[in-house]
């Protein structure tokens, strides 16, 4: 029997910062799971969705970026991106050394954790054994003005922990009530990053959008139908520029952003184990003739 708690570790990474680390343990598992979230989130955000996977059979880890949530690190900021893809090599490198290494490693990406997830498979594409991404946040629609931009990168080079907010409202995540609530009263959520962050952001956006036939591992992608946080058209485009050989993407119609919060876990965990499978079953197709396939939930608004 597995119990659905988390046990909490540690993760030190290469330059000393400790990152923060749960991990919901299966008895059997039939593939290792690893959760990056998105980029004002924290696995706080994870925890219903972590159990259910573990019910489904899988072992689940989940971190807080650096400067996120429990971790150490400067509040909001990143010097480079691509200091968070050598954490989650840390990461990797981790789980590797903690579970079978027979066993498939799935990197699950929330939002930004996505993008995160494709660049560091990029860097190292044998690392892990494929992607599962919800929302992604590849191409997103929120951002601020010209001016505005243009003020944030003169930060970036001159005082790069200037802070500035996100701009993304809570009603963008979800209408769940509950999970509004939550999300209001959540004194781990990022409401601002720093102007490095903002750079970096821009600078991983570009990387994919170059490397984005480098990215050959299979990949599963949850959209929602409804989302005003990311342009789930340019999503799909980029996908296709992928080359990768098992590819489903299924999009809920009439979903808000979060799709953790909009379904019951249930029908979450299901929709990720079901991609996983399809992997394997070969009832997937390439990412350049792959189709967007569109179902309906009963999603949570009360």
């Amino acid at each position: 029997m597995n119990d659905n708690s988390p046990s909490s570790f540690k993760l030190s990474v290469a330059d000393g910062l400790m990152l923060n680390g749960c991990v919901w343990k299966h008895d059997a598992p039939q593939a290792i799971i690893l959760f990056m979230h998105g980029i004002e989130s924290h696995l706080g955000w994870f925890q219903e969705a972590g159990a259910s996977l573990c019910n489904a059979g899988f072992t689940v880890y989940a971190i807080d970026r650096r400067g996120s949530g429990n971790s150490e690190g400067t509040s909001g900021h990143v010097g480079s991106f691509r200091d968070v893809v050598n954490d989650m090599k840390s990461f990797v490198e981790f789980v590797r050394g903690s579970e079978d290494s027979s066993l498939d490693r799935i990197g699950l990406g929330l939002s930004l954790g996505s993008n995160f997830w494709s660049s560091f498979s990029v860097l190292n594409p044998d690392a892990i054994d494929g992607i599962v991404m919800v929302g992604p946040g590849i191409k997103p629609r929120v951002g601020v003005s010209l001016a505005r931009r243009l003020w944030i990168l003169g930060h970036a080079f001159f005082s790069p922990k200037t802070l500035f907010p996100i701009p993304i409202q809570d009603d963008m995540f979800t209408a769940n009530p509950a999970f509004k609530s939550f999300l209001a009263s959540d004194s781990l959520r990022r409401k601002t990053v720093t102007a490095r962050f903002f750079l970096e952001l821009l600078r991983m956006q570009r990387f994919l959008a170059v490397r984005a036939k480098h990215l050959g591992l299979p990949l599963h992608v949850l959209l929602a139908g409804d989302d005003t946080i990311i342009d789930n058209d340019g999503v799909v485009r980029w996908v296709r520029r992928t080359s990768s050989k098992s590819t489903s993407i299924l999009e809920y119609e009439g979903a808000y952003h979060s799709l953790q919060f909009e379904l019951p876990q249930d029908e979450l965990a299901r929709a990720i184990v079901e991609g996983i499978g399809s992997w394997k079953s070969n009832s997937t197709t390439e990412a350049s003739a792959v189709q967007v396939k569109k179902t309906r939930a009963e999603y949570i608004r009360e």
